[in-house]
Protein backbone atom coordinates (compact mmCIF):
# COMPACT_ATOMS: atom_id res chain seq x y z
CA UNK A 1 0.00 0.00 0.00
CA UNK A 2 1.06 3.47 -1.09
CA UNK A 3 1.28 6.11 2.15
CA UNK A 4 -0.68 8.59 0.03
CA UNK A 5 -3.79 6.51 -0.33
CA UNK A 6 -4.64 5.69 3.44
CA UNK A 7 -4.25 9.16 4.69
CA UNK A 8 -6.65 10.13 1.89
CA UNK A 9 -8.60 7.23 3.05
CA UNK A 10 -8.57 8.41 6.67
CA UNK A 11 -9.54 11.88 5.32
CA UNK A 12 -12.46 10.87 3.65
CA UNK A 13 -13.40 9.03 6.13
CA UNK A 14 -12.93 12.00 8.34
CA UNK A 15 -14.95 14.34 6.31
CA UNK A 16 -17.79 11.87 5.55
CA UNK A 17 -18.63 11.71 9.57
CA UNK A 18 -18.36 15.25 10.53
CA UNK A 19 -20.64 15.62 7.37
CA UNK A 20 -23.04 12.99 9.10
CA UNK A 21 -23.31 13.94 12.29
CA UNK A 22 -23.73 18.04 10.75
CA UNK A 23 -26.84 16.64 8.79
CA UNK A 24 -28.21 14.90 12.11
CA UNK A 25 -27.77 17.92 13.78
CA UNK A 26 -29.05 20.01 11.67
CA UNK A 27 -32.08 17.84 11.40
CA UNK A 28 -32.84 17.87 15.08
CA UNK A 29 -32.47 21.72 15.59
CA UNK A 30 -35.28 21.66 12.41
CA UNK A 31 -37.45 19.25 14.10
CA UNK A 32 -37.30 20.71 17.39
CA UNK A 33 -38.06 24.27 15.89
CA UNK A 34 -40.95 23.44 13.36
CA UNK A 35 -44.47 21.93 14.61
CA UNK A 36 -43.69 18.95 13.25
CA UNK A 37 -41.76 18.04 16.26
CA UNK A 38 -44.38 19.49 18.56
CA UNK A 39 -46.97 16.92 18.05
CA UNK A 40 -50.99 18.31 17.25
CA UNK A 41 -52.47 16.37 20.09
CA UNK A 42 -55.97 18.76 20.85
CA UNK A 43 -57.08 21.13 18.29
CA UNK A 44 -59.66 22.49 21.08
CA UNK A 45 -56.53 24.36 22.83
CA UNK A 46 -54.28 26.96 20.57
CA UNK A 47 -51.79 29.26 21.83
CA UNK A 48 -53.08 32.96 20.21
CA UNK A 49 -49.91 34.52 21.28
CA UNK A 50 -46.99 34.98 23.76
CA UNK A 51 -44.77 37.62 24.76
CA UNK A 52 -41.43 37.66 26.92
CA UNK A 53 -41.43 40.22 29.92
CA UNK A 54 -37.62 38.63 31.43
CA UNK A 55 -35.51 36.28 30.44
CA UNK A 56 -37.46 33.18 31.41
CA UNK A 57 -40.48 34.34 32.24
CA UNK A 58 -43.74 35.31 29.59
CA UNK A 59 -47.25 36.05 29.46
CA UNK A 60 -49.50 33.78 26.74
CA UNK A 61 -52.72 34.26 25.44
CA UNK A 62 -54.46 30.81 25.00
CA UNK A 63 -57.92 29.62 23.85
CA UNK A 64 -59.22 26.57 25.60
CA UNK A 65 -62.62 25.64 23.92
CA UNK A 66 -64.66 29.20 23.57
CA UNK A 67 -62.44 31.29 26.62
CA UNK A 68 -59.59 32.89 26.50
CA UNK A 69 -57.15 32.77 29.02
CA UNK A 70 -53.71 35.13 29.84
CA UNK A 71 -51.16 33.15 31.90
CA UNK A 72 -47.98 33.76 33.39
CA UNK A 73 -45.41 31.27 32.19
CA UNK A 74 -41.76 30.88 34.21
CA UNK A 75 -39.26 28.09 34.84
CA UNK A 76 -41.49 26.54 37.97
CA UNK A 77 -44.85 27.55 37.75
CA UNK A 78 -48.02 28.88 35.19
CA UNK A 79 -50.48 30.79 36.58
CA UNK A 80 -53.83 32.23 35.21
CA UNK A 81 -53.71 35.75 35.51
CA UNK A 82 -56.79 36.97 33.97
CA UNK A 83 -59.97 35.23 32.11
CA UNK A 84 -60.90 37.46 29.41
CA UNK A 85 -64.56 38.23 28.84
CA UNK A 86 -66.49 38.44 25.23
CA UNK A 87 -65.69 42.36 24.74
CA UNK A 88 -61.79 41.51 25.54
CA UNK A 89 -60.99 38.46 23.28
CA UNK A 90 -58.61 38.51 20.73
CA UNK A 91 -59.11 37.05 17.35
CA UNK A 92 -56.65 35.10 14.96
CA UNK A 93 -55.60 37.75 12.33
CA UNK A 94 -52.01 38.95 10.90
CA UNK A 95 -52.79 41.48 13.36
CA UNK A 96 -53.09 39.59 16.26
CA UNK A 97 -49.57 40.12 18.02
CA UNK A 98 -50.02 43.89 17.93
CA UNK A 99 -53.70 43.57 19.27
CA UNK A 100 -52.55 41.10 22.36
CA UNK A 101 -49.56 43.77 22.60
CA UNK A 102 -52.20 46.64 22.83
CA UNK A 103 -54.65 45.36 24.96
CA UNK A 104 -52.24 44.02 27.63
CA UNK A 105 -50.09 47.58 27.57
CA UNK A 106 -54.16 49.22 28.25
CA UNK A 107 -54.88 46.68 30.85
CA UNK A 108 -51.44 47.34 32.19
CA UNK A 109 -52.78 51.34 32.50
CA UNK A 110 -56.07 50.18 34.16
CA UNK A 111 -54.72 48.43 37.02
Amino acid sequence: MEPGIVGGNIWQVSLSLFFVLGLITLLAYLYKRTSIGQGRGNESFKIISSMAIGAKEKLVLIEVGESQFLIGVTNHSINKIHQLSEEEKVTLSAKSEKTFSKKLKEALKKA
